[in-house]
């Protein structure tokens, strides 16, 4: 670096003055309020300067003002004149407070206000007549208008200084005017009486003057950009307008006061005067101290403001009817009635007051208004002006209504006007929450205003686009530990732009829909915290829908965005660049750094016209002291014609959120990635590890690297998910690189996709290759290898480290005698920091042929090789495939990643081979030779053949089994799949029957001819080869079968907030019925084809979904249709009219249809029966909750009645006898159940155990009940219990506590989703195995019978579970041994804690017993969990939190049944996928210390065996349903 002159070094060290001064704005303005409490003193003493309260200084200068020769009509004037004055002065002071400066603004109103009160003590010097009246008004004009440019500027400065606690700001300003009005009389009255008229005024007036030159040392300037909008804009906003008429209110209500209730109180109670001020005192301290409460309320949880200003006039319209009382309320008047009502008046002002300038600044932010001193002047001004109105119709108002009416009923009409403020804000509330609510459902089915656009507009999407990034030389500045003034650094980063903006240009002209730039490009790197201060701007949401090209001072001083977006809008094309972002924070925020600011490392985008659409916030720093971490990772997308982007930067590759989270959960098409990536062999150079990461999550990414040799930073590229599009590694030069290429839009769709991995499936299955003895240890950035060299030209090597074992078979064109090869494995936390787990797999050149050097850094080689594979026994489905040449080049299109899966071939029940299993690549099946023309020989050894097939069908020929067997390797076109699986229905038909052989022969010359014919083999002689085709065809024609199946498939539920009619037990007409089904339809609708569109081939949706619930027999009747059995073969869409009016089902099968994937949904069936059927209800029908499954071709496959019914569905039947349904597709065989039925063994058991189905879909409207019966913990626990899938989707309806919805594999969840916070729907996606792999079989008693219990004395007690009496026993120690039994069941656990609170208390519990609450059932359950106090009569309870978490814990029990059901829920609901492990011999046991704080560890067991039959409800049902 080289150093600063002294001009440079001058600057510097001022603008670090500054930046020190700044550090101190926060603690001077925490003082301030000690001078605006002196203000208040001054406008408060006598409150007659605005409020005009009874003080002894109102009635000395009212005397005075008779003596001088005023009319009582002149003096209304002077006093009224105020009010004028003071609205006039807010307008025009909010308006022009930036013109005019802040502080400016309040330092001169502080001074006039205090000169102005010192002269009024002067008034009585002044001659009387016209000039004493002349005086009067021109003080108390300029009285007012000095006191709005304080009060203006005040409240402008401290909301600009703390924009998180604007409401906390202001509340304790109103703390110091209740002071005012406490202090104000008393200390006036007290100089008055004790120095005469003049005292008091001077007196005071010379303190305010005393507080201007400490508040010029103290506050900041604060400089900002001049507005664009105005007072009508803002009050011409609905809401605005609303907030305006409460202040008014508020104001009016206070004024009223002023000339009313002195004398009311006077006339009424007979007190003297001196007690009046008293009778004040509780209104003024009671505001004094809610104000600043309800501020800090206001601020910490910012959705309540508006039911607090709601409730605060409500409140203060019932305190007016009781003021006087009112006279229709016959209540009689009392002092201490009075004086309570005044307490709770002050109360209510506070809470309905204050909420309402963070409201109208929120109001004018949602609607465009800049963030900066102007808006908050506007709204300021507003304020005043607003109150000033209240000011003058209050006491004028009150003073005549109290003459005419009487107090009584004057003060029940000011609460009126309170009663209409306060209606009219509910109102406007509740529709406000209305319509944001159905645009929330609305953008939950068609996402953000890209999506809508991309949904209703496919013709305007685009399949490809044409991407363009730059590899940027970035100018740096002379020296990164010295700051510098803002235009230095402006200047820095605009030579930056100015090479961006030509590379930006070139792309536009190249015809490139988006570009992206580097990490630091604007301004380089290795700054500290102030240095890096000035070259940040304030980057605000992209929901604020700002275009900086257009509106560059909306935000401040912005010229870098302004700049980068008018770069997007001229050349319209995406830009993706990285700048800093700042955001001020108060220090009571204990994490705000000590400068008063967050700043962040962050990634903008702008569209091509400009706007901004992205933000993001770097999570994961590299040695970036200058920037700050986000409080959690933020999951940042857009959506374009082109596809779904994400987006994030350099260091955050490494890491699971968000990189992970974006492709995974959010499905983004392609990813945006600015970096400043340091090249590190073997593994982690740029171009190396991108491409890598893009093949291995199947995503686009758009890496743009920062240029600079000396740092070794180079590497940018376009990566595919199945090659490198073009990339770019230079060494050599100091120049930057553009770089483009096309790409798809939405590579998951498209031909060339790769397909998704089991990355362990292989490896798994094969024996470890024998390899060399001599295995030895290496480093690769500080990682200890295991490595084994490569001794021969060709061969198969194994090495492992711990649970890793890698696996390589390869062909070595030559072997150089000059170059060593190894094979490495590295399983363990990597680097110094050891954050990150990895597990490696590597082949790779040593640097020498000293085995030391292997893993070193080495850029060259000579040797080539012919072939390689390379496998490794993985234990994540994140794995990234690099390959690397010499000289840092790629080797596109030269490697493929493979799908492997086992394939058992020929099982010894069903064909009568030996069975044994074969690892299969791709879609290859095998055509063999049989030992003999019987069937069962199929599959034996075989050394020779005789018949020759001169032609393949695409001909792969290859070995398999063993190399004594001779086989061909065939590949069947997918194409012809359906005419294949015709004729094999056939050929095994005639085959496999054990009759006349000749026959069998005759039937073979027939079908073979079918099959040479269909796929072109040459006609063979058919004599040569007819006691051989036997043994061929069969085999050919069962790979045939298999081809056309998937290993996986793609499945969505979703979990639907249910619109509800509007009323359940009154019938209504088909079409009303029909309407309200409809609604729900348009929301389903949108969540079918978002599922299709990203790939899912099957979505389930909730129970109830379609109509809702707590109906009776009569009114559900006309949401019904009749559903046929699926056996008709019927398409509703196709043919709706075959089974009368059918529209729910027509609409249901045209989804399906349309979007090519399997529905499944809960409707109403019904079915006609007669007195001839004694089980017939009443009204002549059976009506049941059933589930249909329409397939991608819309034809209806399924259908389910609910056998099972729930407590309160009294408008459905049971069957007669449980329905076990299943249907079968090329993606597993599926069985279907609905809610309740899951806690009995028919149907859901007989499905997985006896149909021996692969998936359950689970259609549910399921209340959580903790600790056991929440959903996403029971479903998850059943689906690993029963060794299936389960596709389970709940309603979302949280007043029921109807939440939890999940996709879940036996081995753990894929994802799931629980939210009692919004009312929003959610869809949930997840890849799952078509066929589940076995797992080993549990003896849930094994482990449990062999443990002796341990002896705790008399230490157990009871506790109540859902109404089920456990035995407890409380966890004492932070760890141990505990045994609790109940009946035939023991419990044993064995656990350690992170630590023993105090405050929590865990305890074992054992249950053994039948259930009889909402269903009779048999239940064994073992659980640890946490009570919900340290009270032990609580264990048992609903718990959601708690904050201990376990090192280690192994549950079991001495079960009497298979069926046992194990759960782990940690707190706030939340599952624990991969942190537990059942074992063979019934061991619920962690593999890790737990993520987050247990809530409960429990096995749940059923015994089917021993349920009872259901009676009538009992007190218990009646308890439960109110539970529920």
């Amino acid at each position: 670096m080289n150093p600063a002159n002294n001009e440079e070094q001058t600057d510097n060290v001022k603008f670090l003055s500054t930046v020190k001064k700044k550090k101190r704005v926060t603690f001077r303005l925490s003082i301030s309020p000690s001078n605006y409490s002196i203000l208040c003193d001054v406008r408060v003493y006598g409150y007659w300067h605005r409020h005009k309260e009874i003080t002894p200084g109102e009635s000395t200068w009212n005397l005075e003002a008779e003596k001088k020769g005023a009319s009582n009509t002149v003096i209304g004037m002077i006093f009224g004149c105020y009010a004028l004055f003071d609205f006039l002065a807010s307008l025009v002071f909010g308006k022009y407070l930036v013109q005019i400066g802040a502080k400016f603004m309040f330092v001169a109103g502080m001074f006039v206000s205090g000169a102005v009160t010192v002269l009024f003590g002067l008034l009585d010097q002044v001659p009387e007549g016209a000039v004493f009246i002349a005086m009067c008004f021109l003080l108390r004009i300029t009285d007012a208008i000095s006191f709005e440019a304080a009060i203006t500027a005040s409240s402008s400065i401290l909301a600009k200084a703390f924009p998180n606690n604007v409401a906390t700001v202001l509340g304790s300003l109103e703390t110091f005017s209740g002071l005012g009005l406490v202090l104000g009389p008393p200390l006036g009255g007290f100089l008055y009486q004790s120095f005469g008229y003049e005292v008091p005024f001077i007196f005071l007036g010379c303190i305010v003057l005393l507080m201007v030159p400490l508040n010029m040392y103290i506050l900041p300037n604060y400089e900002s950009d001049k507005g664009k909008h105005s007072f009508w804009k803002l009050i011409t906003l609905p809401k605005v307008a609303f907030l305006s008429f409460v202040i008014t209110s508020f104001s009016s209500c206070f004024g009223f006061l002023e000339p009313t209730l002195s004398l009311f109180v006077l006339e009424k109670f007979n007190l003297p005067a001196g007690y009046v001020g008293l009778v004040f005192l509780g209104l003024a301290l009671s505001y004094a101290i809610s104000s600043p409460l309800v501020g800090l309320l206001s601020d910490k949880m910012p959705h309540l403001r508006k039911w607090l200003l709601v409730f605060g006039n409500l409140t203060l319209a019932g305190c007016y009817m009781l003021l006087g009382p009112a006279p229709f309320l016959h209540i009689k008047s009392q002092l201490w009635l009075l004086v309570l009502i005044l307490v709770i008046n002050g109360i209510s002002a506070g809470i309905g007051l204050i909420p309402t300038f963070p409201e109208i600044l929120s109001c004018a932010h949602e609607n465009g208004f800049e963030e900066g001193l102007s808006t908050l002047g506007l709204v300021s001004g507003l304020f005043g002006a607003m109150w000033s109105v209240g000011a003058f119709v209050g006491p004028t108002l009150g003073g005549f209504l109290y003459e005419k009416i009487g107090f009584e009923w004057a003060a029940a009409l000011q609460g009126l006007w309170a009663l209409t403020s306060g209606l009219v804000m509910g109102l406007f509330y509740l529709l406000e929450h209305s319509r944001r609510r159905r645009r929330s459902e609305l953008q939950n089915i068609l996402g953000t205003e890209e999506e809508r656009t991309a949904l209703l507009s496919d013709e305007s999407a685009l399949d490809t686009f044409k991407a363009a990034v730059y590899e940027h030389a970035v100018i740096l500045p002379n020296d990164t530990k010295t700051p510098v003034s803002p235009d230095e650094a402006l200047f820095l980063m605009n030579k930056n732009i100015d090479i961006l903006e030509k590379a930006i240009k070139q792309a536009a002209e190249q015809g490139a829909q988006i570009i992206v730039t580097p990490e630091d490009a604007l301004y380089g790197w290795k700054f500290t915290r102030e240095t890096i201060f000035p070259y940040l701007e304030n980057i605000p949401d992209p929901q604020v829908n700002w275009i900086p090209c257009q509106d560059p001072h909306r935000f401040g001083h912005t010229p870098v965005q302004a700049r980068l977006s008018c770069l997007a809008k001229n050349n319209s094309i995406y830009v993706v660049a990285n700048m800093g972002d700042k955001k001020p924070c108060s220090s009571r925020n204990t994490t705000c750094p000590s400068n008063g600011h967050y700043q962040y490392n962050t990634n903008v985008v702008y569209d091509a016209k400009g706007k901004l659409v992205a933000r993001y916030h770097k999570y994961h720093l590299y040695h970036e002291l200058q920037f700050d971490v986000p409080e959690k990772p933020e999951l940042v997308t857009f959506n374009t014609a082109f596809g779904k982007f994400g987006i994030f930067t350099c260091f955050d590759i490494l890491f699971h959120d968000p990189a992970v989270t974006l492709v995974k959960d959010f499905h983004v098409d392609t990813i945006l990635f600015p970096t400043a990536w340091m090249n590190v062999l073997p593994f982690l150079t740029a171009i190396e590890f991108h491409s890598a990461w893009a093949m291995g999550m199947r995503v686009n990414l758009l890496a743009a690297n920062t240029h600079n040799v000396s740092l070794k930073m180079t590497g940018s590229g376009i990566y595919a998910p199945h090659s490198p599009k073009v990339y770019h590694h230079d060494m050599e030069t100091e120049s930057g690189k553009i770089l483009f290429a096309e790409v798809d839009s939405h590579p998951r769709n498209s031909s060339t996709s790769p397909p998704a991995v089991n990355w362990s499936a292989y490896a798994t299955s094969i024996t470890p290759f024998p390899g060399p003895k001599n295995s030895f240890r290496g480093f690769i950035s500080r990682d200890e290898f295991n490595f084994t060299k490569l001794s021969e030209s060709a061969g198969n090597l194994t090495v492992c480290q711990k649970e890793l074992c890698c696996h390589l078979s390869y062909r070595m064109l030559g072997k150089e005698e000059d170059e060593v090869y190894v094979l490495g494995a590295f399983a363990g936390l990597h680097g110094r920091r050891r954050r990150e787990y990895w597990q490696v797999c590597t082949m790779l050149k040593c640097r020498s042929t000293n085995l030391t050097t292997c893993g070193q850094s080495v850029e060259t080689a000579l040797t080539r090789f012919e072939m390689f594979s390379l496998s490794g026994t993985f234990g994540t489905e994140y794995v990234f495939p690099e390959v690397l040449l010499t000289k840092i080049k790629l080797a596109p299109e030269k490697f493929e990643q493979i799908r492997q899966y086992s394939f058992v071939f020929f099982p010894a029940d069903e064909y009568g081979g030996h069975g044994k299993p074969a690892a299969l690549k791709s879609w290859v099946c095998t055509l063999l030779k049989c030992q003999t023309p019987y069937l069962k020989t199929c599959g034996e050894p075989m050394g020779s053949a005789f018949t020759k097939f001169e032609d393949s069908l695409n001909g792969t020929f290859g070995t398999m089994f063993s190399h004594r067997l001779f086989s061909v390797g065939v590949s069947l076109p997918l194409k012809d799949t359906k005419k294949v699986s015709e004729m094999e229905q056939k050929v095994q038909l005639h085959l496999l029957a054990k009759e006349d052989h000749q026959k069998q022969l005759n039937e073979i010359e027939k079908y073979y001819t079918i099959i040479t014919g269909q796929f072109g083999l040459q006609s063979l002689d058919f004599s040569m080869i007819l006691s051989q085709l036997l043994n061929y065809v069969a085999v050919l024609f069962f790979c045939v079968s298999r081809a056309s199946s998937l290993d996986t498939f793609i499945a969505a539920v979703y979990e639907h907030a249910v619109i509800l009619p509007n009323a359940t037990l009154v019938p209504v007409s088909p079409e009303e019925a029909l309407a309200v089904m409809n609604r729900n339809l348009d929301l389903l609708e949108g969540a079918v084809t978002s599922a299709s569109k990203q790939g899912a081939h099957i979505i389930v949706t909730p129970e109830d979904g379609i109509y809702g619930f707590n109906f009776t027999r009569e009114s559900i009747y006309p949401y019904l249709e009749d559903i046929p059995d699926p056996q008709v073969n019927w398409i509703p869409c196709n043919n709706p009219d075959r089974f009368g009016h059918t529209p729910v089902q027509q609409r249901l099968s045209c989804l399906a249809k349309d979007n090519s994937i399997y529905i499944v949904a809960n409707i109403g069936d019904k079915k006609s029966c007669n007195a001839s059927d004694p089980q017939c209800p009443p009204d002549g029908r059976y009506q049941y909750n059933t589930d249909v499954v329409f397939d991608s071709k819309g034809k209806l496959v399924a259908r389910y009645h609910k056998q099972n019914l729930f407590l309160n569905e009294d408008q459905f039947n049971a069957p007669k006898e449980p329905e076990v349904v299943t249907f079968n597709t090329t993606f597993g065989k599926f069985g279907i159940f609905t809610c309740f039925d899951i806690l009995f063994h028919d149907p859901a058991v007989t499905l997985v155990r006896d149909s021996r189905v692969d998936t359950i879909l689970f259609p549910t409207a399921w209340m959580n009940v903790l600790p056991h019966l929440s959903a996403i913990e029971f479903h998850s626990a059943w689906a690993m219990g029963m060794k299936v899938n389960f596709l389970a989707s709940n309603l979302h309806y949280p007043l029921k506590k109807m939440t939890g919805s999940g996709i879940y594999a036996p081995d753990s969840p894929r994802v799931f989703h629980y939210d009692m916070k919004t009312e929003e729907g959610k869809l949930l996606l997840a890849q799952l195995d078509s066929h589940p792999h076995p797992t080993p079989v549990v003896n849930w008693t094994s482990y449990a019978s062999g443990v002796e219990a341990h002896s705790m004395g008399n230490q157990e007690f009871t506790g109540t579970v859902f109404f089920d009496e456990f035995t407890f026993l409380e966890l004492k120690e932070i760890g141990g041994n505990y045994t609790v039994c109940q009946r035939d069941l023991c419990c044993h656990l064995s656990y350690k804690m992170s630590e023993k609170r105090s405050d929590e208390v865990y305890a074992l519990g054992a249950f053994d017993g039948l259930h009889t609450v909402e269903g009779s059932y048999y239940l064994q359950i073992c659980t640890l969990l946490k009570c919900k106090t340290t009270d032990l009569h609580t264990c048992g309870d609903s718990v959601e939190t708690a904050s201990t978490r376990f090192e280690m814990f192994s549950l079991s029990g001495t079960f009497g049944t298979q069926y046992v059901f194990p759960e782990v829920l940690l707190s706030e609901i939340q599952l624990a996928p991969g942190e537990f492990q059942v074992s063979s011999d019934g061991r619920l046991f962690s593999l890790k210390p737990t993520s987050g704080p247990v809530l409960t560890v429990t096995l749940f067991g059923r015994l089917y065996e021993k349920d009872s039959a259901p009676n009538a409800l009992s007190d218990l049902t009646t308890q439960a349903l109110r539970y529920l």
